[in-house]
């Protein structure tokens, strides 16, 4: 958040779509454009540590090229791939410039700066800036509806990350209709079986799941899972965002022997294809741990707490949000196997950790 996916009772993973720039056309074939085009493809494929390489290889032949166009777009994408890692203060200076060197190169209404717009409006989101990160997307829509129409895939994309700023804020009844509409463009122009789709899906499935309507959100998330299912038979990381989501769903059902599984599907895929102090990796053994605890099995729950803590200390600091819910929770595990003593410890400093996110965000 860098804020990382928050964390209540039970860890939930935000999914919001950031944009990849087109790339800029140019006269002949370049190793900018070489880096870039494989940088892309690893990216699609979620294998975001490689991406993130090529970009920032392409972003020191774009230095060369002193072209702002080319600049732009890759200070953009490597934003955009430190985005989907959860290094979100790395993103936000990137795209800030890449915004600069758009509207002084395009102006203010070009779509591409309204992708950066809106993927500055997300890091805003992971920041708990709902109102920059309200205005960016509502701009960047704005800018992508009137120059390129209402059915747009970019406006479907804008759409869905103004439903996900709403739906951060509590507020499910303005984000279901702009998640109903962006599903509904996506699948016009893509077809029902599309990955992005599973996103879509995946969003208005946590919608009714706020809501209370479980079984809706069963299906929706069913949905979502079968659509990565067939894309990506060996994984992806978006998969476990679903199956991680499904696993909650049934978590706060009381169903925790059907969450196993999925939480476990979900920590193996991102074991594979994530960095291992990546925050929402932390999301994933958080929530598993959880479960783990509630059914009793205490040696397996407490070896994750303690792995998520270390996941989140490393990665967000010691005075994070996320990690106050971690130590709280690995509190009440010691305090059911009389280690009063040990939970009083944990308790104490996120007490700390509560009070100091109070006095700092008193409108929480």
């Amino acid at each position: 958040m860098g804020a990382s996916p928050r964390v209540t009772k039970f860890g939930r993973l935000l999914v919001a779509a950031c944009w990849l720039l087109a790339s800029p056309t140019v006269a002949q074939e370049t190793s900018w454009q070489s880096l870039t085009d494989a940088a892309v493809e690893a990216y699609k494929l979620g294998r975001y540590g490689e991406a993130e390489k090529l970009f920032l290889e392409a972003l020191q032949e774009a230095e060369k090229l002193r072209d702002n166009s080319h600049l732009a777009t890759s200070l953009n994408n490597l934003a955009t791939v430190y985005m989907r890692q959860g290094k979100h203060s790395e993103a936000e200076p990137l795209y800030q410039r890449s915004l600069v060197l758009l509207e002084r190169t395009l102006g203010s209404a070009h779509p591409n700066l309204a992708s950066t717009l809106d993927n500055l409006a997300m890091v805003y989101l992971r920041q708990g800036k709902h109102v920059d990160a309200e205005e960016h997307s509502k701009r960047a829509l704005a800018i992508l509806e009137r120059s390129l129409g209402p059915e747009h895939h970019d406006v479907a994309v804008s759409l869905n990350n103004l439903a996900e700023i709403y739906k951060l804020q509590g507020k499910h009844g303005d984000a279901l209709p702009l998640y109903q509409r962006s599903l509904a463009i996506k699948i016009k122009i893509l077809g029902p079986n599309h990955p992005t789709n599973a996103i879509s899906l995946n969003n208005l499935a946590e919608v009714r799941r706020a809501q209370g309507f479980y079984k809706q959100a069963e299906l929706l998330y069913r949905q979502a899972l079968l659509i990565w299912e067939n894309a990506f038979p060996s994984g992806h990381p978006e998969m476990a965002v679903t199956l991680n989501s499904l696993g909650a769903l049934y978590y706060e059902q009381g169903e925790y022997k059907q969450a196993v599984p999925l939480l476990q599907r979900a920590l193996v895929i991102e074991e594979q294809m994530l960095a291992p102090d990546y925050p929402r990796f932390g999301v994933t053994v958080f929530n598993l741990a959880s479960v783990y605890d509630a059914l009793g099995r205490y040696p397996e729950a407490e070896d994750l707490y303690r792995r998520v803590l270390s996941i989140w200390e490393t990665n967000l600091g010691p005075e994070h949000e996320n990690l106050a819910a971690a130590l709280e929770k690995y509190a009440t595990l010691l305090r059911k196997t009389d280690r009063k003593k040990d939970a009083d410890k944990l308790e104490a400093r996120a007490k700390v950790i509560r009070a100091k996110h109070a006095q700092e965000n008193p409108e929480k």
